[in-house]
């Protein structure tokens, strides 16, 4: 590591000056005060052949995320009372520590901190019920600090506005989520989302484009269990449907649903209305009634559909 020169320390000018290496700081091991922290490390790299050895090798943590509270670049007080050559700590040394570690998790838990730090506990929470990506989930985070940073999160309840930030990141990333299915897996009310998510795109700017019925069409296939040749054949339906400009003002949700049901019919592969409704959030109703308007594009690939 490149040597930096400090002798004494900025706050009781004690002298007892530790380089850590490990976490790139500089520290005074009298009182604990970090003189310099995040240094580089400017020396020769070592070569690696092999993964085992890269990983061992590795001289950089974990990268620094919005998605946590303090975006993982925080420092930690250790709880054990002894130095690092595991000398017992003077009991001065002892209580002077001790204010340390009160103040630090004061510090990390006032104010705005710890309503992010709820807020994200509850984004991880969401993460597997919803089976987001990373990204959509670093992006859930930026829209979210951007709104508490303009004030639109105080007097707000969080898991409307993270379940609404999470609706508008999964829009702004192409993933179709639909809003009753953010608004389930994070237990509120189908009003209240819709609330938020307009008060959020109106102060934020945030520019958005509908979701079509082609976005939704993998996911409710995956449900269903639909082959890939029944994909294919609902993709052209659906291609062909956009053209003729008959989609305007309907649920995408069950366009896609319809053009699934009736591929799968034409390969003979059997799923029922019920178990469409129930997978989609969507009206067997609505869906026989897309089937029956769909029926005229399938046959340009299909001989005989019964359905």
């Amino acid at each position: 590591m490149k040597s930096i020169v400090v002798q004494k320390c900025l706050t009781n000018k004690h002298a007892s000056i530790v380089t850590d290496e490990t976490n790139g700081e500089i520290i005074c091991s009298d009182c604990g005060y970090v003189l310099k922290e995040r240094i580089a490390d400017f020396s020769h790299q070592e070569k690696a052949y092999s993964d085992g050895k890269t990983s061992a090798k590795a001289r950089t943590g974990s990268p620094s995320r919005i998605s946590i509270p303090d975006m993982g670049i925080s420092s930690t007080i250790s709880q054990k009372n002894v130095d690092a050559s595991g000398n017992r700590l003077s009991h001065s040394t002892k209580k002077r520590f001790h204010r340390l570690r009160m103040w630090d998790f004061r510090s990390k838990n006032a104010g705005k901190k710890r309503s992010l730090s709820k807020a994200f506990a509850h984004l991880d929470s969401l993460k597997p019920k919803l089976g987001l990506p990373d990204s959509v989930i670093e992006k859930t985070a930026t829209i979210y600090r951007k709104a508490s940073s303009r004030g639109l999160i105080r007097g707000k309840s969080i898991p409307v506005m993270m379940a609404s930030s999470i609706y508008v990141a999964c829009r702004l990333s192409g993933i179709p989520r639909s809003v009753d299915e953010i608004a389930k897996a994070s237990n509120v009310t189908r009003r209240y989302l819709i609330r938020s998510y307009k008060r959020l795109v109106s102060y934020l700017n945030i520019s958005l484009e509908h979701p079509g019925c082609i976005d939704y069409l993998g996911k409710i296939a995956s449900k269903v269990g639909a082959s890939e040749k029944s994909q294919r054949l609902a993709l052209k339906i659906l291609q062909d449907v956009i053209k003729d400009r008959i989609v305007q003002g309907k649920n995408p949700l069950g366009l896609a649903a319809g053009a699934i049901y009736l591929s799968c019919a034409a390969n003979n592969e059997k799923i029922s209305y019920p178990k469409l409704e129930k997978k989609c959030n969507v009206s067997a109703v609505t869906i026989r009634k897309n089937t029956s308007m769909f029926r005229k594009y399938a046959a340009k690939y299909v001989d005989s559909i019964e359905v």
